[in-house]
């Protein structure tokens, strides 16, 4: 593998997922080799001839078999767009879609004459719908909690205030727990 350029690799990817059936196989093999690399599509434009190191090149081939094996290529990078916020995503949590973007503008709607609302995401993922929401409403107040079988869910991970990636809530109106507890939900205005 040594020699492998930028130009070289990304066709190699390209046609690795084509084989596979993957429908955006060209814009999914862009997208790997930009993660590997941390070089933007202008970079490759202007320097495509440029070798990449061996170990960037199996990373780079490794990602790409396994986005061939259909792992959605957000569990592969572990970055999801939702509500335009990037959120933390793995094979423990659901890939936010753009579909679910349309319930968190209902909920918003629904809360508009709501003052300092508290809101509960039970079972949450990637946290995406309740941080979209707190993001929206300062005066908001909310929990995540995890169910047992996604304790290990991207959520946390997220926006563990340890983490310093809280997608720019402030810690104290957003808390996590565990579904599997006892919860009192006269705490919320409307349960869904």
């Amino acid at each position: 593998m040594n020699g492998e350029t930028l130009t070289g690799l990304l066709k190699k990817g390209q046609m690795i997922l084509a084989q596979a059936g993957i429908k955006e196989a060209g814009l999914d093999a862009w997208l790997l080799l930009e993660y590997v690399t941390g070089k933007s599509r202008a970079y490759y434009f202007a320097y495509g001839e440029e070798s990449v190191t061996e170990s960037v090149a199996e990373r780079y081939l490794e990602l790409i078999s396994r986005r061939a094996g259909h792992i959605p290529l957000q569990h592969l990078t572990h970055q999801a767009f939702f509500m335009g916020h990037e959120f933390y995503v793995n094979k423990n949590v659901l890939v936010p879609r753009q579909d679910t973007e349309t319930l968190v503008e209902s909920a918003l709607e629904c809360m508009k004459a709501v003052k300092n609302p508290y809101i509960l995401d039970m079972c949450t993922g990637s946290g995406c719908i309740l941080i979209s929401i707190l993001k929206e409403r300062a005066d908001a107040h909310g929990q995540a909690w995890i169910c047992q079988m996604s304790t290990e869910s991207g959520c946390a991970e997220c926006t563990d205030p340890g983490s310093g990636r809280t997608c720019g809530i402030r810690t104290e109106n957003l808390v996590f727990g565990n579904a599997e507890l006892w919860f009192r939900t006269e705490l919320f205005k409307r349960l869904v």
